[in-house]
């Protein structure tokens, strides 16, 4: 079950916008959006933390120096 501080790992599927993606997470697809300044491809494994839970909001970790990175997933 997810909570607040929780890590987890999606893969980047496809980007269906600028600033949207279609990700693989504990198998199901979703679509987020992409917040950050981080450019993103296809296929690209991120690991993540959950940053909150209302709104889920995750937090791309290795990336820390950067003021927020956050993904807001849409479902």
């Amino acid at each position: 079950m997810l909570k607040e501080g929780s890590y987890i790992e999606a893969k980047l599927i496809e980007q269906v916008e600028k600033n949207h993606w279609i990700v693989s997470f504990q198998g199901q697809l979703l679509q987020v959006k992409n917040s950050t300044t981080l450019s993103f491809q296809e296929g690209l494994k991120l690991k993540l933390r959950v940053e909150s839970m209302r709104p889920f909001r995750l937090k791309v970790l290795g990336q820390m120096h950067q003021k927020k990175q956050g993904l807001n997933i849409s479902i």
